[in-house]
């Protein structure tokens, strides 16, 4: 798995990461032990003044790094009608990063898709 950059976005990074992750079939109880590695320790320090269980609860680090990052359902719902594709990228790419956008901004608002 590659390691994030911190120029880019956090919720696309967290998104592939989590794929990968059910790609090998490791239990949900070791994600943060497998993501934290792959972050700068700045991340890994926010991480870490969280209680032990949460610190644990990678929904809980998820949501910590989102809001960290001021990425609320909002700003969510703003990056799916202002992300421009980037020259390099492929459309396919681009229509990942914005299904990313409208999964974290549904799951944000706690709404239910059928």
């Amino acid at each position: 798995m590659t390691r994030y950059d911190v120029s880019s976005d956090i919720s696309v990074f967290l998104s592939i990461f989590e794929r990968q992750i059910i790609r090998i079939d490791i239990p949900q109880d070791d994600w943060v032990t497998q993501l934290l590695p792959l972050v700068p320790l700045n991340i890994v320090n926010i991480v870490a003044h969280e209680p032990d269980p949460e610190a644990n609860d990678y929904t809980h680090v998820k949501k910590l790094l989102l809001q960290r990052f001021k990425l609320s359902p909002e700003q969510f719902r703003l990056k799916i009608f202002t992300h421009k594709k980037e020259s390099f990228a492929s459309w396919r790419d681009f229509a990942f990063e914005l299904q990313n956008y409208f999964d974290e901004w549904i799951t944000g608002c706690n709404m239910l898709t059928h």
